[in-house]
């Protein structure tokens, strides 16, 4: 799209943009900095590095990558914004953005850019996408590891758990923003099974790092464990976020997750509903977190899993 080629009111006029940066700008916490090169921001934003003028002029907000000027060190920061989206481990991701003070993330379709993205990290094409021959036409299959990129785990995926993928569910990111405008996208594999939201993907979202309050607790041995709770978003979409682990040979397990059922968080309309439900083979427990847990990581003891279980009330919190 232009970046600067077309203007409304003196902004580039990329509306999906101009409206989730405005709503950076309004939102999120003033991180400092904006007028004084010398003070260093509480936090940073990271985004495809295109992206990085319009953070810094819209939203107001210090991008980790830009296009311009391009020195050695700026180089590193639009290879790091690369190995960030590319990445499929939510721990390589959150290690990233700790190192560099990110706090939030700003997502948007990679096809476009995944070429490049894939020529700067010296990887090919071939290791992404495959053809495929349907109804007398190529057809254009991605492979798994393009869904269990960053960009598409929270994009496509909202961050939740995806069994077909082998993805457990992000634990550390969560969504507080979506655009109004949508794309045409929908979630497959190389078998050409899929599955598409009715109205299409948003084009724009935006992620917000949280340390993620640990749930623990008691299932049968190696067993899967689902956590899940329902989101609404700004939009007034909601689905439902899952978070998937396996206990051990005790039948304990530890997860993360990112939300604070029924508290609004800083952004406003992002909200989460009712309460956490985890459930394995052996029962199911209900639990509520609080915004606070959620920011600082604190531990929250589900007890053990049970038919027929109760809302149970977090014991034994701490950090």
């Amino acid at each position: 799209w232009p970046l600067t080629s077309s203007r409304v009111n003196g902004m580039p006029d990329f509306a999906p943009a101009n409206e989730a940066f405005l709503w950076m700008n309004q939102a999120t916490e003033d991180p400092g900095g904006v007028q004084n090169p010398e003070m260093k921001p509480a936090y940073g934003v990271i985004a495809p590095w295109h992206f990085g003028p319009w953070l810094n002029y819209i939203a107001e907000r210090p991008a980790l990558a830009t296009p311009f000027i391009l020195s050695v060190k700026e180089q590193e920061a639009i290879r790091m914004s690369i190995d960030f989206f590319l990445a499929t481990e939510e721990m390589e991701a959150v290690k990233l953005a700790e190192n560099q003070d990110l706090r939030y993330v700003v997502v948007r379709e990679i096809d476009p850019f995944l070429p490049t993205y894939l020529e700067v990290q010296g990887r090919s094409m071939a290791d992404f996408v495959g053809a495929t021959k349907s109804l007398g036409d190529d057809a254009l299959h991605y492979a798994a590891v393009y869904y269990r990129t960053m960009t598409n785990q929270m994009l496509l995926l909202d961050g939740c758990r995806e069994e077909r993928l082998g993805l457990p569910g992000l634990g550390q990111f969560r969504i507080v923003y979506e655009s109004s405008y949508h794309f045409q996208r929908s979630v497959g594999l190389l078998d050409g099974s899929s599955k598409a939201p009715p109205l299409g993907v948003s084009s724009v979202k935006i992620f917000e790092r949280m340390k993620g309050a640990r749930l623990e607790g008691m299932g049968a041995p190696l067993e899967e464990v689902v956590a899940r709770l329902r989101v609404r978003t700004n939009q007034g979409r909601v689905f439902v976020y899952e978070k998937g682990v396996r206990s051990d040979e005790t039948g304990r397990f530890s997860m993360r997750v990112p939300y604070a059922p029924g508290e609004k968080w800083e952004g406003g309309l992002t909200r989460a509903l009712g309460l956490y439900e985890i459930t394995g083979v052996g029962g199911s427990a209900r639990t509520a977190v609080t915004e606070e847990q959620v920011r600082l990581g604190a531990r929250v003891e589900v007890g053990a899993l049970k038919h027929g279980a109760a809302e149970a009330a977090p014991e034994g919190n701490s950090l």
